[in-house]
């Protein structure tokens, strides 16, 4: 922690006040400096905090390690987690973390997604995404793959913004016909 001063005057003199006056004004401002953090930093505050998050549905942080956690940094306060949870065929399953090293806390992320129903698409909130995952520039883009040739299933974007990701677009296709993502019809918004 930085203690910055800000100001000190003193006033020996002053012909309004009719002679001699001391005026002192001490204030003194303090400033949280928080450096930006590497991933291993990161990684190292995360596992040592104390909380009961059961992630990827278990109850341990083994999950947390420099092989299977990719670190994206916000800004030099704020940073989300990507955690590989397990490998499929040919995609993986991710939970979201979102850490603060201001004040050390870790919360689960929660996502707004589409899942098939009875009744068609349904919209629905989860904490854990299949797919192949690509953050940049605070957007999350999930390509989630119904076969192996990608023609089928669901292209996914979210933006990161008031501690938050809020779902951008949902692309959805069930037949698999050889028509590629971007080419999904649109669902949302």
């Amino acid at each position: 922690m930085i203690t910055r001063f800000i100001s000190f005057s003193l006033l020996l003199f002053s012909p309004l006040f009719g002679g001699c006056t001391v005026f002192i004004d001490d204030r003194f401002e303090t400033i949280a400096s928080v450096q930006p953090l590497s991933s291993d930093e990161v990684l190292l505050q995360v596992r040592a905090l104390d909380h009961n998050l059961s992630l990827c549905n278990q109850a341990d942080l083994f999950l947390i390690t420099n092989t299977n956690t990719t670190v994206f940094t916000i800004n030099e306060k704020e940073y989300i987690l990507q955690i590989l949870c397990f490998v499929g065929a040919y995609q993986g399953t991710y939970q979201y973390l979102w850490y603060s090293a201001l004040q050390p806390s870790l919360k689960i992320v929660d996502f707004l997604t589409f899942q098939e129903g009875e009744e068609g698409l349904q919209l629905t909130e989860t904490n854990i995404l299949t797919g192949t995952a690509e953050f940049n520039d605070n957007i999350l883009t999930v390509e989630t793959k119904a076969r192996a040739l990608g023609d089928c299933g669901s292209v996914a974007t979210y933006e990161w913004g008031e501690g938050r990701f809020s779902l951008q677009e949902y692309r959805y296709k069930a037949q698999c016909d050889g028509v590629y993502g971007q080419e999904y019809p649109l669902i949302y918004p």
